[in-house]
């Protein structure tokens, strides 16, 4: 019933010096698989967020329902990420803001407004 351009896709994008000088230490951004809840035309789609540093980049692979918009354009700011594409003649953006092991945000596509909400795995201890 909920058919909108989102989808899987990998995008880079620059991160800042700061972040690809702290080796192990925890980024301001957590490299990592998050759940995802979007919410948008009064239902909510699961998907997932994976973030992975490459040395000053950051590689970004959304997945959410069944589809793969085209993403034109990943800005990394703080800890902020701003993902912008769509198909022609439709708009698709994503602001995700991150603290700890959570992230909220919002994205509007085509010009309706929906919500995101998400989680960071943690490994289990075995």
């Amino acid at each position: 019933m909920l058919r909108l351009a989102v989808g899987l896709f990998t995008v880079l994008a620059a991160a800042p010096p700061a972040a690809a000088q702290a080796g192990g230490q925890a980024q301001s951004i957590r490299a990592g698989t998050y759940d995802l809840a979007v919410t948008y035309g009064g239902g909510v789609l699961d998907g997932t967020l994976v973030l992975e540093y490459k040395g000053d980049s950051v590689a970004v692979k959304l997945t959410v329902g069944e589809h793969e918009p085209t993403i034109r354009t990943i800005v990394r700011k703080g800890t902020r990420i701003t993902l912008a594409g769509g198909a022609a003649g439709m708009a698709l953006v994503y602001t995700l803001d991150f603290k700890g092991d959570a992230l909220t945000g919002t994205f509007t596509f085509d010009g309706v407004d929906g919500t995101v909400t998400g989680t960071r795995r943690t490994a289990k201890a075995g």
